[in-house]
């Protein structure tokens, strides 16, 4: 009986720690590998260990959008789960600068 009451118990720790990982590259760019944790969005650029941390928001198609922000520049981070896709919208002192799209693979 003590068995029976350990497993919900160790499937609801187990969800608590649910990550999610993804390689996200396109030709002629960097790679970027995106990690999905505890309700965190952390990205790493394939050339630097550096890690950032942002927290995550899901809009209305399902999409995980994460925003990084420094004091002349703003990073939009778009995550399509489904179709594993990935856009990055920055811009610099308030207007739009450039639009990247990568294409994801999960890991």
């Amino acid at each position: 009986m003590k068995k029976i009451v350990y497993i919900p118990l160790f499937v609801f720790v187990s969800s608590c720690f649910h990550q999610e990982i993804y390689s996200c590259s396109a030709p002629k760019q960097l790679t970027i590998f995106i990690e999905i944790k505890n309700n965190k969005f952390y990205s790493t650029l394939s050339t630097t260990k550096l890690k950032t941390e942002s927290k995550i928001h899901i809009n209305n198609k399902m999409e995980v959008y994460a925003t990084e922000s420094w004091p002349y520049s703003r990073s939009v981070y778009l995550l399509n789960k489904i179709e594993k896709k990935l856009e990055i919208t920055e811009y610099q002192r308030g207007r739009y600068q450039e639009t990247r799209n990568y294409k994801c693979t999960k890991k």
